[in-house]
């Protein structure tokens, strides 16, 4: 529940927790038994999703891909901004959409002898929590977990703590609406957080100035971070007047 002042919003939550596999899933999850992801969902016999390059249903990815990850701690951040950028440039691309083949996508573009075991791993995750936990392929959960092991196992430790640094005292100063979601998406993927984890959104509430923050809950009551940037774009010129 993120608050602002004494004014309460409520937000949708994701379990998101740093283990992998295991356990029940998330709320979402598809009641009853038995069934995997909707038809064309599964990765076939285990593999990896479509190769780099390539989107479901003939549609083809834009932009330049991300350059193959083998690893190599010090070339993180560089492949996780190319990720960012070739993302945004396909999110509407049903691969990209759905966060079951956003996540294939992914890992996709994680090759190599040092990292051949977790993306093992991360397959075998994927498919238990659709498969035998029911958890819809299209619950955000499954991308922001996958966020967030991969966080542990290829950011470095002191990166994470100077990025959560950095996000504890991020503000948007002079009206900078995008330079400020551009700061605050990098840090909190540094992090590992989930976008739409309570603790992400009440940090963004609590870096827009507090008028603009008024503004969007008294006119938009939004409580997801698509909802949150969209409102805060919206409403920044009127702030900008007062």
């Amino acid at each position: 529940m993120a608050t602002i002042t004494q004014t309460t919003t409520h937000i949708s939550t994701i379990g998101c927790s740093g283990s992998g596999g295991g356990g029940g899933g998330p709320s979402g999850s598809r009641s009853g038994g038995g069934g995997g992801p909707p038809s064309g969902g599964g990765p076939p016999g285990g593999a990896a999703g479509p190769g780099p390059g390539q989107a479901g249903g003939g549609a083809k990815l834009v932009g330049n891909p991300p350059q193959v990850f083998d690893g190599d701690r010090e070339r993180t951040q560089l492949f996780l901004s190319q990720w960012e950028i070739y993302w945004g440039l396909n999110y509407t691309i049903n691969i990209m959409a759905q966060p079951y083949t956003r996540v294939l996508c992914f890992l996709s573009y994680i090759q190599g002898a040092e990292v051949q075991d977790w993306v093992t791993h991360e397959l075998r995750w994927l498919r238990e929590q659709v498969h035998s936990h029911h958890v819809l392929p299209n619950n955000p959960w499954l991308w922001a977990q996958m966020v967030v092991h991969f966080g542990d196992a290829f950011v470095d430790t002191m990166t994470q703590a100077k990025a959560r640094h950095e996000l504890g005292k991020l503000r948007m100063e002079g009206g900078h609406i995008d330079k400020y979601i551009a700061k605050f998406e990098q840090y909190i993927t540094t992090v590992g957080y989930g976008v739409d984890e309570t603790i992400v959104l009440e940090k963004f509430i609590k870096g827009l100035p507090n008028p603009l923050a008024w503004t969007c809950i008294e006119m938009d009551t939004p409580d997801t971070w698509e909802e949150w940037k969209a409102s805060a774009h919206k409403h920044q010129d009127v702030y900008l007047c007062w």
